[in-house]
């Protein structure tokens, strides 16, 4: 038998966006750009590339229609690579369901190190693969207030409020 509990999170749509005519650090050439949807359990994997050529020494790129964030969803990340590049980089944090355009006008030296996960870690999703069974379990012990972490690595977990601890044999 498989359980199931918990919610999962698809990974957004496609960004739609094309050259702007803002000044901006762009240099010549093709960018491309993907986002990711955050929760407090993690991030998705990123989004269908958008690639955007042709954008001018100084350029900047306008990204539209960038998808809402539903239940579950805290914050929305925008990545672009460097000009030309493979490796996604964050380029902004946006808010959950507001924000539906952003001018980009950074220059590849101004993004951070954090590049786009690779995997989603976004859900609270359990599964339980096969059958549990208890056969009249004696208590040994019940602890409440233990701090407990979901999601991700410790930088990205999350502590629970209540967790119980129960052992029994």
């Amino acid at each position: 038998a498989t359980v199931q509990s918990g919610f999962d999170i698809a990974k957004p749509n496609a960004l739609t966006g094309t050259v702007h005519t803002t000044i901006g650090g762009l240099s010549n050439g093709t960018y491309n750009y993907g986002m990711t949807f955050v929760t407090n359990f993690g991030e998705t994997d990123m989004s269908t590339a958008l690639p955007v050529a042709a954008v001018p020494a100084s350029g900047s790129v306008k990204l539209t229609a960038i998808q809402l964030g539903t239940d579950n969803i805290i914050a929305r990340r925008l990545y672009r690579t460097a000009v030309g590049g493979t490796s996604y980089f964050l380029l902004a944090e946006l808010d959950k369901d507001t924000t539906l355009e952003y001018i980009d006008i950074a220059t590849d030296a101004s993004l951070p190190v954090t590049q786009a996960p690779t995997s989603n870690t976004a859900h609270s999703l359990q599964v339980v693969h096969g059958i549990v069974g208890f056969n009249k379990p004696l208590l040994r012990s019940v602890t409440v207030g233990l701090v407990a972490r979901a999601g991700g690595g410790q930088s990205l977990a999350t502590a629970l409020p209540t967790e119980y601890n129960v052992i029994a044999t």
